[in-house]
């Protein structure tokens, strides 16, 4: 014998009526929920998306920021480098001048540009070395006279 299923419903007409408005109800305002949880979906979304965009844009801003710090330090360095360069220019024409007065001094024979040129040759190694630290005495080429 097949089994046999009894329903009652002990309900009033207006339990009855809302309980088939209620159903009604969520049949008919199923595409309006569907829609707000699209909408929040998309602020959800939209939100996601502006802080990534944020993050990216903040990346980009340390990279900016690191790049000009680089910038700053690379022209210091070309101001230390020209500071160098004048320092070592104003220690050469020192030698320079210093080589002249010793040749002057150390060859009075030697008259002509050409040859004061040769005497100060021999006397700038030695002072530049001594001006550069590298050397605590100067070594003087032995006198040669120009004159045959």
């Amino acid at each position: 014998m097949p089994p046999t299923f009894d329903i009652s419903i002990k309900a009033s007409a207006s339990d009855v009526a809302q309980a088939v408005q209620t159903s009604v109800d969520a049949v008919m305002q199923r595409g309006e929920r569907l829609r707000q949880v699209e909408l929040q979906n998309d602020v959800a979304q939209q939100a996601i998306d502006d802080a990534v965009a944020r993050r990216i844009h903040e990346g980009k801003m340390r990279d900016l920021e690191y790049e000009e710090r680089q910038i700053v330090i690379e022209k210091r360095h070309i101001e230390v480098e020209r500071e160098s360069v004048a320092l070592i220019k104003e220690r050469m024409y020192a030698a320079l001048e210093v080589a002249d007065k010793m040749a002057a001094m150390l060859y009075p024979d030697a008259t002509d540009a050409a040859s004061k040129a040769d005497r100060m040759r021999e006397l700038l190694p030695n002072l530049w070395q001594i001006q550069q630290g590298q050397a605590t005495t100067l070594t003087l080429p032995s006198p040669k006279s120009d004159t045959p």
